[in-house]
């Protein structure tokens, strides 16, 4: 006779640890856009900051929204 017993450890999901990952990288991203937007401030360059701007917020809005999606579909499964 047999019985399962459920430890009071649980180990993380598949979509947790994608969750982390994509989190860990959005953030480094994220860094490395404010970077290019000091730089691009430094050179005087207007239109450089405005393009690192729009495209730094499309990364990040793109990056959480995939977070967010994740996040679902490992709470929903």
């Amino acid at each position: 006779m047999s019985y399962s017993q459920q430890s009071g450890i649980s180990v993380p999901s598949t979509w947790l640890g994608l969750n982390t990952r994509a989190t860990d990288l959005l953030l480094t991203i994220s860094l490395v856009i404010v970077s290019l937007s000091f730089l691009a401030m430094a050179t005087g360059e207007y239109r450089a900051v405005a393009f690192v701007a729009t495209v730094g917020i499309a990364v990040v809005g793109l990056g959480i929204t995939l977070i967010r999606l994740s996040e679902y579909l490992r709470q929903n499964r």
